[in-house]
């Protein structure tokens, strides 16, 4: 996801940034200090992008088998009609 943004994240980043706006009106009630601001980057990071080799593997071995299957099952299939075919004439 190079480029979106996501709206969970979106969501987290501004729960948070309510919640410390919240913070610091309560910290200057009490005549505390507001606390410092901190780059918001550095406490979310993005996400990674999910590992894509597996995947490939995968779906490599699953078009290997389809392929095997098909060969196996034509060849029995052409029997099947041959044999029917031969038997349907006698």
């Amino acid at each position: 996801m190079v480029g979106t943004k996501c709206p969970v994240a979106d969501s987290i980043h501004s729960l948070y940034l309510q919640r410390r706006q919240q913070e610091n009106a309560q910290r200057q009630s009490r005549g505390e200090p507001p606390l410092p601001e901190e780059d918001i980057s550095k406490l979310f990071k993005p996400p990674q992008a999910p590992p894509r080799m597996d995947t490939l593997l995968i779906a490599g071995q699953i078009n290997n088998y389809c392929q095997n299957v098909k060969e196996f099952t034509s060849q029995n299939l052409g029997k099947l009609f041959m044999a029917e075919a031969l038997q349907g004439h006698n």
